[in-house]
């Protein structure tokens, strides 16, 4: 379902069933018995969001029960290239055989990494790749040039090494006759609808990387941004601080290539979800002025919990009832002051280090039972 745009009218819904939120229990409980009328297996209509525990990496599974007992799933994201077999068997334990739609958020290596080993996988049936193709909207040769001469910064060799994963997740995609699609700013992916970014978005985007001051300019930002949290980080744990004295959200950089990770919506009856991959303020602020983005059921908080890609403004448009997060538990991820500026909103955080690593299970509706779950322990 398509989000209103923001002059639009809100529509009014029938309430739906209460949902829930599991994460893997340490020892699995009985196998549940499938349900069955009159001889036929039990309809459902419903929606699932699992994500799954990888660290400061992201691999969410979107499963949609539309009245029928098979459903339609979407993956977005794999994590990093050692994560694409944890997946895999991820998936296998869910009895997941078919991907209908891979989506590529944006082409960093804890997103992109492990897609290569699912697309690599004849295993697992996959309907259709979503994912940007820089080559189609830039000068490539031009870029090429522009890298190369920027080879000493950080940031030059993390777009190089994305472009690499980029050609390499089209070439395994081709070898297997998968369709690729590009996923701009209105189009459907499955249960999934594209707030952002729009093509022209993604383009201004991609010019940053052909310019070689603005690129310079950015890892000059950036470094000295590090260095400040740094000093602050180390402050907090000589003097027993809080850690909330550090800095204001949404004030740090964010590079060009998480700014182009795609937000997706999903809705079931009148509930709404978010996905947002690594989307910073100048992305998200984007998204929320083409769509009514306000009052979510559920969200993903961007960046494993990073304080650089959610200012004050959007926390408070946002206001998700419950919030998940991808983290590996550190000082950084998730950042205690995105996690109290969401709990300030009445938002529940869940994030995937907490108490342990492990998976996270969200539903709305009617959807089968899981067995060898039991409830998420929020931070």
């Amino acid at each position: 379902m398509e989000p209103q745009r923001t002059r639009g009218l809100f529509s009014a819904f029938a309430a739906v069933q209460n949902p829930g939120v599991l994460t893997r229990a340490a020892s699995p409980a009985p196998s549940a018995t499938v349900q069955k009328i009159l001889g036929q297996a039990t309809q459902y209509n419903g929606l699932e969001v699992d994500m799954f525990g990888l660290g400061n990496a992201d691999s969410i599974l979107v499963t949609s029960w539309n009245g029928s007992s098979v459903p339609s799933r979407t993956l977005i994201d794999g994590g990093n290239v050692g994560d694409g077999e944890k997946i895999l068997k991820k998936l296998a334990a869910l009895k997941v055989t078919r991907i209908d739609h891979l989506v590529c958020s944006h082409p960093h290596d804890d997103h992109a990494g492990g897609l290569l080993a699912i697309l690599g996988n004849k295993n697992i049936k996959i309907g259709g790749l979503w994912m940007h193709l820089p080559w189609n909207h830039i000068d490539y040769a031009r870029l090429s040039e522009s890298l190369a001469r920027a080879n000493q910064t950080k940031i030059a060799g993390i777009v190089t090494a994305s472009l690499k994963t980029q050609q390499e997740m089209v070439g395994e995609a081709n070898a297997r006759g998968i369709p690729i699609f590009e996923p701009f700013q209105g189009t459907k992916i499955g249960p999934l609808f594209v707030c952002g970014p729009s093509s022209a978005f993604y383009e201004d985007l991609l010019k940053d990387f052909e310019d070689l001051e603005k690129l310079n300019a950015f890892q000059t930002a950036l470094a000295e941004y590090d260095a400040k949290v740094e000093a602050r980080d180390l402050a907090a744990k000589l003097f027993d601080s809080t850690g909330e004295d550090d800095g204001e959200l949404g004030a740090g950089p964010t590079d060009p290539e998480n700014e182009s990770s795609l937000i997706l919506y999903a809705a079931h009856g009148a509930q709404k979800l978010l996905f947002t991959g690594d989307a910073g303020v100048k992305a998200l602020t984007a998204a929320t002025a083409a769509y009514d983005l306000r009052n979510l059921d559920w969200m993903q908080i961007p960046h494993h919990g990073s304080r650089r890609n959610l200012n004050m403004e959007l926390v408070d448009l946002f206001r998700p009832k419950i919030a998940f997060v991808s983290a590996v538990g550190s000082t950084k991820h998730p950042r205690r002051k995105v996690v109290n500026a969401s709990k300030a909103v009445k938002s529940t955080v869940y994030s995937t280090h907490h108490p342990s690593c492990t998976d996270l299970h969200h539903w709305y509706g009617n959807v089968p039972a899981r067995a060898g779950y039991k409830p998420a322990t929020p931070l």
